[in-house]
């Protein structure tokens, strides 16, 4: 009854990785980093491939510089997908705890006319805080 009675004390738990969630700003600058390197890549191999077949590459170059750029290209396109699915299990995330704080709060209004069994029952559905 007290953790519904002092709702800060659910509240405190939620907002603390909800901010950095919300304020995850380096990762978007990152983000919006590697799509820059993603085109600026793109346009160095379509530039090489147009250099060797107008012929002011030779295939040996072409060989030596692609297979960096490749892997280059592989390296930024692995990092975004990880951003990406960072930010999706992120906005999950967010998902939740709203949904559990207007649980909270039907849960608190209604605590009131609530026998010992069901809040027994309630408590024992609370996960217990590890330290």
């Amino acid at each position: 009854m007290r953790l519904l009675e002092d709702p800060e004390l659910v509240q405190n738990e939620l907002d603390r990785p909800l901010t950095a969630a919300r304020e995850a700003d380096p990762t978007k600058r990152r983000e919006e980093a590697l799509r820059r390197d993603l085109v600026r890549v793109q346009k160095s191999i379509d530039r090489l491939l147009t250099a060797y077949q107008e012929g002011l590459l030779s295939l040996d170059e072409l060989r030596e510089r692609m297979p960096n750029l490749r892997r280059r290209e592989h390296a930024d396109n692995g990092e975004l997908q990880a951003i990406v699915d960072q930010s999706v299990d992120r906005a999950a995330y967010l998902r939740l705890a709203e949904t559990l704080t207007t649980f909270l709060t039907r849960l608190r209004s209604s605590a009131g006319a609530l026998d010992v069994s069901e809040r027994q029952r309630i408590l024992r559905l609370l996960p217990e805080r590890k330290r």
